[in-house]
């Protein structure tokens, strides 16, 4: 009785974790097809970002050398990815490539940069130079994640706006659109 009731509250923990970081992982894809050329193909995005997460998961509990550790998608990478994937979408489509090259070799950099970056910090990790970050200068990480962030944002605003989609421009913004924008902030500002 006494081991499982030292079981329970794991299974409960992973149960709700693997719904959050499920829940991440289908914005997260849809996030990352969300050109105006992919959006149509949503689907093969979410599919792929489940799939990864599920691998993610199972890689991370069981290779991981730390007992209690999470690991599961991140809105900064899925924002790069998406803009990624809507540079080389734009770029493609405009040569005359059809739907299925679009996606395969979207699918393909996304496979690369997964390889890359997993690779890169597998070797920091072996010859022990997790310090090195510490010469990235600060205003590079902020300027980063504010960058994230207002893109995370803008996102959000087009949404909100009835626009959907990465390449649509949001610039110069309509008289509405300033309205809308500015009671948002002005409602954040007086929440403080």
């Amino acid at each position: 009785m006494s081991r499982l009731r030292s079981i329970l509250p794991n299974i409960s923990a992973g149960t709700v974790t693997a719904f959050v970081m499920l829940s991440f992982a289908a914005s997260y894809g849809v996030i990352a097809f969300g050109d105006p050329i992919l959006q149509p193909h949503v689907s093969i995005g979410f599919r792929a970002a489940m799939i990864t997460t599920w691998v993610l998961l199972l890689v991370n509990s069981m290779a991981s050398s730390f007992p209690i550790s999470l690991a599961g998608p991140d809105a900064n990478s899925s924002v790069l990815l998406g803009l990624m994937a809507a540079s080389i979408a734009q770029v493609l489509a405009k040569n005359g490539a059809d739907i299925g090259t679009i996606i395969g070799t979207v699918l393909g950099a996304f496979a690369s940069v997964t390889v890359l970056v997993g690779l890169t910090v597998f070797l920091l990790g072996i010859f022990r130079q997790g310090r090195i970050i510490g010469f990235v200068p600060y205003p590079v990480i902020g300027g980063l994640l504010s960058g994230t962030g207002l893109l995370v944002f803008l996102g959000a605003f087009r949404v909100t706006i009835g626009k959907s989609g990465a390449g649509e421009t949001f610039y110069p913004p309509s008289t509405d659109q300033m309205l809308i924008l500015g009671i948002m902030l002005a409602m954040a500002f007086l929440m403080q």
